[in-house]
């Protein structure tokens, strides 16, 4: 445990041991306390809090709000805690979230300690699902942050209006919903569910006082999306498989086209490689006398390889975008269908496989055309006596 840990665990253990009557007022920002039964205490206070005053009879005032330490929060109480906490659920880890005061569950008694983890982080996940939500324009056409409503189109019910009326703080400690917004997130992505999900709530909780509504869904929220996904796959099932299996053909045709054409203009390039190499090799052979010549044949021979490269770099360019979108389709296909994605899965591989092919061909061109330039400028330079390779070549033997 590092010096901060302990400082801490002095001042809870100090806390602990108040009597509720020794926490004399609190007003949101100052905390006025009784140290008459414990004198340590101030000293506890002030190892943790910037601003501490000393008062007569035996008290003392903090501001609740000037922890030394970042990622150390005090809260008087739940109440305080909902009224003030700002960060998100993704941060939760990184913070201790400390209750001076908790009242939590009727039943319990007052214990300061990390296990109001459970009400924190369900008053998080609580938010973060409500502002997940707040986000989703295909769930809700419209939010009033006055009325705390939302305002839902249904087939069924028509205009719905779901209300997310802050519930008590002794909701936090009866619910436990850890992962449910990572679900939701999971299952949003597919947009046909968004409209079974709301259909689902609406049918759920339209019997329910308009305030409660979202507290409801909160707590039946695995029961929904359960109920929604078997209606989703029903729908994927029945209907959705053939309308995507008639636009993945249409894709398909499509991205052999465009494969076909990408051959086409590599075929090209294959067929005028050697063509050109032969003609430059026999003309310089032709004006080997003339290094002048076989200079400006060099300078052709190298703008043809530079135009052939940048030829070559579009094709590339088109084989790159033809794979990204292939990955996303599969991709989009595999995370919203994925009951029927192995229907696609074949077609898939096969464009994928035509498509690596013609990446390995493009990365052979590239080093043949650099190759043939440099083969092409060692043989200009011998015929015009630049450099000698007669020794290199001297294992040769010439035919009888």
């Amino acid at each position: 445990m590092d010096n901060r840990d302990q400082i801490i665990s002095t001042l809870l253990d100090d806390l602990n041991k108040l009597d509720s009557s020794d926490f004399i007022s609190y007003n949101g920002l100052e905390l006025v306390l009784s140290t008459s039964n414990r004198p340590n205490l101030s000293t506890s206070l002030s190892s943790i809090f910037r601003i501490i005053e000393i008062l007569p009879d035996a008290k003392v005032s903090i501001k609740i709000t000037s922890s030394k330490f970042e990622n150390v929060l005090f809260f008087f109480d739940e109440v305080d805690f909902i009224n003030r906490i700002k960060i998100s659920i993704e941060e939760f880890e990184s913070y201790n979230l400390i209750l001076i005061h908790p009242k939590g569950k009727p039943e319990s008694d007052r214990v300061i300690k990390k296990d109001n983890t459970l009400f924190c982080k369900n008053y998080l996940i609580y938010k973060g699902i409500l502002e997940f939500l707040f986000q989703s324009k295909e769930f809700a056409q419209f939010s009033n942050e006055s009325t705390k409503t939302f305002t839902l189109i249904s087939k069924e019910y028509g205009v719905f209006h779901l209300g997310y009326f802050p519930p008590n703080y002794q909701y936090f400690y009866s619910i436990n919903i850890e992962g449910k917004l990572e679900r939701l997130k999971s299952e949003f992505q597919k947009k046909e569910f968004i409209q079974f999900f709301k259909e689902i709530v609406v049918t759920s909780v339209h019997s329910t006082i308009e305030k409660n509504r979202f507290q409801i869904i909160i707590r039946q929220l695995d029961s929904i999306i359960d109920l929604t996904s078997k209606d989703y796959e029903a729908y994927v099932s029945n209907f959705a498989i053939d309308k995507i299996k008639s636009e993945f053909r249409e894709e398909r045709e499509s991205y052999f086209e465009n494969i076909d054409r990408s051959i086409s203009s590599i075929g090209k390039q294959v067929v005028s490689f050697p063509l050109t190499f032969a003609a430059s090799v026999f003309a310089s052979y032709k004006v080997q006398d003339k290094p002048g010549v076989i200079l400006l044949i060099l300078f052709a021979y190298f703008l043809y390889t530079v135009i052939a490269i940048l030829i070559l770099r579009m094709t590339s360019y088109n084989v790159k975008c033809l794979r990204l979108d292939i990955n996303a389709e599969e991709k989009e296909i595999s995370t919203a269908y994925g009951k029927i994605y192995s229907n696609f899965e074949a077609d898939f591989n096969k464009i994928k496989k035509k498509v690596f092919n013609l990446r390995v061909i493009i990365i052979v061109l590239y080093s043949v055309l650099i190759l043939l330039l440099v083969l092409f400028t060692l043989y200009a330079a011998q015929s015009m006596a630049w450099v000698d390779f007669s020794e290199c070549t001297n294992w040769i033997s010439p035919a009888a």
